[in-house]
């Protein structure tokens, strides 16, 4: 349903490390990430390196200043695997995810942290110097990502980054901040994200894919039945623009950040605008 993926059944850990262009990584970057290189040999682990790219932010303080970007597709391709086999998240360097893929020029406050993007669904770790990659001794097979959820009605379970693309919930696991959550959006069956927008649980269950985050499976098919309502009609993922044309219009949005357009025609139907 969400895109490519290695078969489902592997259980061999793949660990996504993000670092500098290339030609911009510091020897002390670049011990780093070939002291994680041969842990992941060692562990049998598969090690994947994504570099980012260099893009100048516009508006405010950051204005002109080169942020550290994770690509679109590394992003998409990140989300997508988190739900299908183990993956942990590792990087030399702080670096950021496009919250919204079509805004040219990119601004600061559209942007999240890797650490944000994955939390509560990866584990994650940014090293800063050799001595302290050296020290690290965990087992690879065993991380998993802190204060993972458990269900499907935890909304730690939710695609964040979609539903609320301006917060970063650090603490959903802190009953202060829980409160906090549901008394902004709602809990239960049905909430409403910050652009207003409803999700509801699902009337029937779509699709064949079988999701996994940290060990927990989800129900086959699970996702949020999507209405605009009053809200906003746009809608961004890390690699996607929808819109929902009408008061009525409404999608299927998926735990790994896949859109499903709801069904019928006309000028009400849901559709992707970029890319």
């Amino acid at each position: 349903m969400s895109g490519s993926a290695r078969p489902q059944a592997s259980e061999q850990v793949s660990v996504h490390f993000f670092s500098p262009p290339s030609g911009r990584e510091s020897r002390e970057q670049t011990e780093i990430r070939k002291v994680i290189e041969n842990k992941c040999k060692a562990e049998r682990a598969e090690f994947i390196v994504r570099r980012t790219e260099l893009v100048k932010v516009a508006g405010g303080e950051n204005s002109g200043r080169p942020f550290n970007l994770v690509r679109i597709e590394h992003a998409r391709d990140l989300y997508e695997q988190i739900h299908r086999i183990p993956v942990i998240t590792m990087s030399n360097i702080g670096c950021f995810i496009r919250r919204d893929p079509s805004s040219i020029p990119v601004r600061k406050k559209q942007l999240i942290s890797l650490e944000g993007f994955v939390r509560y669904k990866s584990f994650f770790r940014i090293f800063r110097s050799p001595t302290e990659c050296v020290t690290f001794i965990d087992e690879l097979g065993s991380l998993k990502a802190a204060y993972y959820t458990t269900d499907v009605h935890d909304p730690r379970m939710l695609p964040l980054h979609i539903f609320d693309a301006e917060g970063n919930w650090e603490n959903l696991e802190d009953v202060a901040q829980l409160r906090e959550f549901r008394s902004r959006f709602g809990g239960g069956a049905t909430r409403f994200d910050r652009c207003r927008r409803e999700w509801a649980n699902p009337k029937a269950l779509h699709g064949r894919d079988i999701l996994r985050v940290n060990g927990v499976e989800i129900p086959m098919g699970y996702h949020w039945d999507v209405t605009r309502k009053n809200g906003d009609e746009r809608i961004t993922t890390a690699h996607e623009v929808w819109k929902l044309p009408g008061s009525n219009s409404y999608c299927n949005i998926y735990p790994d950040g896949y859109i499903r357009p709801g069904q019928g025609n006309g000028k009400n139907r849901s559709k992707r605008v970029w890319p």
